[in-house]
């Protein structure tokens, strides 16, 4: 029994195919589990902030985590928390 060229070429470019894949998906898939947390005015500072707005900024950064964006709304706010 042979193996031929072809398929050895062929079962080659099917792993580098899959590493590749493999690679990609690792990457990019911290990127997806990233959330976005929401400051306004008239937020209150309760759940996590992802779906309601957080009253605070203070209270926003204790839900976030690396990689999390914090957007915060026009309007004033009392920052009297270190961060």
């Amino acid at each position: 029994m042979s193996i031929s060229r072809d398929h050895i070429n062929n079962r080659y470019i099917y792993t580098i195919n899959i590493v590749f894949m493999t690679l990609f998906v690792m990457a990019f898939s911290n990127i997806a589990m990233a959330d976005t947390h929401y400051v306004a005015t008239d937020g209150a500072d309760s759940g996590d902030c992802t779906g309601v707005a957080c009253l605070t900024i203070a209270y926003a950064v204790t839900q976030a985590v690396d990689g999390d964006t914090i957007n915060i709304a026009a309007g004033n706010y009392d920052i009297s928390t270190t961060i």
